[in-house]
């Protein structure tokens, strides 16, 4: 979670679910010998933010159903995701930074190694960023009487009948964490409506 005392929510709202919601994640992952220009095993973080304020949209380029879809993940289109994947960094240094790993820890590889300031490491934050697992939100699920949204809460596909959509694509806002606790949920429910309907 980014510190009590960073300065970054004075001017941006937090986008956490609650005062110990975490914002972001770490994973240590053992890199093989052969990223290396050593051929020496290694250590690297990913983190992941796991309240990201930013929302991206899947488009159709066409009404070919077999053209590929226009996807924009948009990553740090909110300002705020930018500031706590940068207290993020942060806190993975401070980690690192500590006695159990000298001797263990040499020091930084690849691009970032060679971050200088704000401007360069912005850059790298930038460039460097992926989407891994736990995409949602590509068939939000609104309210009844709104104009927007693509399911209705009883997961009913608006202008169509018959259909459903039962799957982490109808959250409107991703959990705090990962999706699949959720996903039973809704999946769970899903059912039970499904059988209310066939009974």
């Amino acid at each position: 979670r980014v510190p009590e005392t960073s300065l970054i929510f004075q001017n941006v709202s937090d986008p956490a679910a609650g005062p110990h919601t975490p914002h972001f994640e770490f994973v240590l992952v053992s890199r093989s010998p052969q990223t290396l220009p050593t051929g020496e095993l290694s250590l690297g973080l990913e983190i992941g933010m796991v309240t990201p304020a930013s929302c991206g949209s899947v488009s159709l380029e066409s009404n070919d159903p077999f053209d590929t879809p226009l996807i924009d993940p948009a990553y740090y289109k909110d300002e705020v995701d930018l500031l706590i994947m940068k207290e993020a960094i942060a806190s993975a240094e401070r980690f690192f930074a500590g006695l159990v790993w000298k001797d263990i820890i040499l020091g930084p590889q690849g691009a970032f190694a060679n971050i200088t300031d704000d401007q360069s490491l912005v850059q790298f934050i930038r460039e460097s960023s992926y989407t891994t697992l736990h995409s949602i939100g590509t068939a939000s699920m609104f309210p009844r009487g709104t104009k927007f949204g693509v399911v209705d809460p009883d997961l009913h596909l608006r202008g169509a009948k018959g259909l459903r959509i039962i799957d982490a694509s109808i959250m409107p806002i991703v959990t705090c964490g990962h999706t699949q606790a959720s996903t039973y949920a809704i999946v769970e429910r899903a059912a039970e409506l499904v059988k209310q309907a066939w009974t």
